[in-house]
């Protein structure tokens, strides 16, 4: 489930939940997130957005951008994509990939 912040910049509050009858558990993407961060440039951060990742469908893509960059949507470096698998209640990396733009 994602909610907008209600911001300009297109930021959410995300969290996806395991629903079962032993109880609800929230899905953590910490290792999934230090995975992708891991992969991209020195001095890039990866843009987060509303996008909700499918477990069956993969993968999940981000936009790198310069760490210091003067908006949202500038200074874009390339793209991060990532296949992942969930263990338990962890979204685990598989495979993390950084391209350059042209």
């Amino acid at each position: 489930m994602s909610t907008s912040d209600g911001g300009n910049g297109g930021g959410c509050y995300e969290g996806i939940w395991s629903i079962a009858a032993s109880g609800n558990t929230q899905i953590d993407f910490s290792p999934l997130l230090k995975a992708i961060a891991g992969h991209v440039p020195p001095n890039t951060t990866f843009i987060l957005s509303c996008r909700a990742p499918y477990l069956d469908k993969q993968p999940i893509k981000f936009a790198v951008q310069k760490i210091d960059a003067e908006c949202r949507v500038c200074d874009g470096v390339g793209e991060v994509t990532a296949h992942f698998r969930l263990d338990g209640n962890r979204l685990e990396a598989t495979d993390v990939t950084y391209q350059p733009n042209p």
